[in-house]
């Protein structure tokens, strides 16, 4: 499993390599139909990493390590995401186009190098001996391998590590005649109003409020803090109010995001959206996964885990195809505040189905 992660992690990383020359071969159509390319190429070893690497911190990490490993990992991102949305900022303002995006790739590429050697070194779990000390209570894991990191959404792998310790069944569509129906089909419904949105954000960022690469930068970086700082407590709200009622929180004030970007005016009103838009994901974030697990049977996890993960990914290719196509009919800040309707009717199915 260790050299499944190792080798998955290189092919899928050495793509950053590949975009650096990509103004270079191709005209401005062609990059675009490249980037599509290699990303679609990427997602093939990087659904591998994912799978690999969840099976793999099971085996090596013992279970009373694994909430302090976890939470070492979150505090790491959480200071690399800063200093690195800072820096790219910077890099891209004070450099000429194209060689600013290049440089800021590169960057990319030295980064996941780095990140796919240390996989290199990770040892099997014998040769680690058991461990000595007891370590505190864990945070909700936002590092892991395979996620998709964009302000606003990040794509859960959790899920992932059942489906590498299924052997069959895994598209059981009996459950579909249960009561886990109702639970997919607002799923389905939260995560396409989710990236309903997604595509648009950039075109608010860019177009129609005119910030500066630095400004998107310092957005970038409050979102990660503040996720991470609300991070801290959630596990003790959690165990006070139960993962129905974060989740419902959660979802209900999801729509906060676009709503704000829909009525900014100014780059002020976009870094409040992201402050607020980082401290409700960290709300969500685990929630999502959470509650989903306490409705789920313990004893047929990966079937129903398959079928979560289905639903995830048509609301990902949903929500991306629909956000567009609204646009081109309405305004984008009309569109931007249909995804906030969107997202509210999302919470409103959650506390209706589930």
């Amino acid at each position: 499993m260790l050299r499944a992660t190792y080798f998955s992690s290189l092919w899928s990383r050495s793509a950053y390599l590949l975009i650096i020359p990509l103004p270079w071969l191709f005209a401005s159509q062609g990059e675009i139909w490249a980037l599509i390319a290699l990303t679609a190429l990427m997602s093939i070893p990087g659904t591998f990493l994912a799978i690999s690497f969840n099976a793999a911190f099971a085996d090596i990490v013992p279970p009373d390590w694994r909430g302090h490993i976890v939470g070492r990992r979150n505090a790491l991102l959480a200071m690399s995401i800063l200093a690195t949305s800072l820096m790219c900022g910077l890099v891209l303002d004070r450099i000429a186009f194209p060689y600013n995006f290049q440089a800021v790739f590169a960057f990319g590429a030295v980064g996941a190098a780095m990140s796919s050697f240390h996989l290199g070194k990770l040892l099997p779990a014998k040769a680690i001996g058991p461990p000595r000390v007891r370590p505190p209570n864990p945070l909700n894991d936002v590092a892991r391998p395979g996620m998709m990191r964009f302000m606003d959404a990040v794509r859960p792998a959790s899920g992932l590590r059942y489906l590498a310790r299924a052997r069959n069944g895994l598209l059981n569509l009996d459950i579909l005649r249960g009561p886990y129906r109702a639970i997919l089909i607002a799923y389905l419904f939260f995560h396409t109003a989710q990236y309903f949105c997604i595509p648009l954000f950039p075109l608010v960022w860019v177009s129609a409020l005119h910030l500066s690469n630095t400004v998107i930068s310092i957005g970038n970086a409050l979102f990660y803090a503040a996720m991470l700082l609300a991070s801290l407590p959630m596990g003790r709200i959690t165990a006070l109010a139960g993962h129905r009622r974060v989740l419902l929180t959660g979802a209900f004030l999801y729509g906060l995001y676009p709503l704000l970007l829909g009525l900014a005016a100014s780059d002020a009103l976009f870094l409040v959206a992201s402050v607020v838009g980082g401290a409700v994901w960290a709300v969500l974030n685990g929630a999502l996964l959470n509650h989903l697990m306490d409705k789920t049977p313990k004893d047929q996890m990966p079937t129903h885990m398959a079928a979560y993960n289905l639903v995830l990914n048509v609301g990902i290719l949903a929500g991306s195809l629909a956000g567009p196509a609204v646009l081109a009919t309405v305004g984008l800040h009309e569109t931007l505040l249909l995804g906030a309707g969107l997202r509210l009717l999302g919470a409103v199915l959650f506390a209706l189905l589930v």
